[in-house]
C-alpha cells in the first residue's frame, strides 16, 4: 500500500550538507531516497509553498558549498532525474485546491502561518504522514484528531528497516 508523504524543509537541509556537514544525515536522505524508489510511497507537495521553493533552490546544482559540494550535488540530481518527473513519486498539489483548516486547528498555539501548507496538504490527502523536523509544529498538532505527524529522526531509521 501507498503512503502519500508531506515533508518540509528538513530534506532540502539534509540535502545540502546543513544538519551535519558530511554526517548520517545526508546519508539517511541519500538510502531514504533509495528506498522510496523501491516502495509505492510518493512525497506530496503543494506548489509555490515554502518547500516547493526549497525545491526550485536545489535544480539550481551549482549553488551548493561546504566539503560535502560533492555528495549534495549528486543527491540534487538524484532528487530531481528520480522524482520530478514521475507522477507516481510525487503529487503536485495547487494551493487553491486545497480545503481551508478549520478555525480550532488555526487557533493552536505554538501552530505558525507558515506551517498551513504542511497541514492543508496532510487533510487534504487521505492516508498520508508528515514529517517534519519541527518540534513545535509536533507538540502543536501532534495530538489533533486526524493529523499523522513524526519527526524526521524517529521516522527514518523505522522507514529504512522495513
Amino acid at each position: 500500500m501507498s503512503t502519500p508523504i508531506v515533508v518540509d524543509e528538513w530534506i532540502y537541509s539534509d540535502l545540502r550538507g546543513d544538519n551535519e556537514e558530511d554526517g548520517p544525515k545526508q546519508l539517511q536522505l541519500s538510502l531514504f531516497l533509495e528506498r522510496m524508489l523501491q516502495m509505492c510511497d510518493h512525497f506530496i507537495v503543494v506548489k509555490n509553498s515554502k518547500l516547493h521553493n526549497k525545491i526550485n533552490e536545489i535544480s539550481k546544482i551549482g549553488d551548493y558549498r561546504g566539503s560535502s559540494d560533492d555528495k549534495a550535488k549528486y543527491l540534487a540530481r538524484h532528487f530531481m532525474r528520480s522524482f520530478f518527473p514521475r507522477k507516481d513519486k510525487i503529487v503536485w498539489l495547487e494551493p487553491e485546491d486545497l480545503k481551508e483548516l478549520d478555525a480550532k486547528l488555526k487557533a493552536i498555539e505554538g501552530f505558525k502561518d507558515d506551517d498551513y501548507y504542511l497541514l492543508k496538504a496532510h487533510l487534504n490527502v487521505p492516508g498520508s504522514l508528515i514529517i517534519t523536523t519541527d518540534d513545535d509544529l509536533i507538540k502543536a498538532v501532534g495530538t489533533y484528531p486526524g493529523i499523522t505527524i513524526k519527526h524526521r529522526d524517529n521516522f527514518l531509521p523505522n522507514y529504512l528497516k522495513n
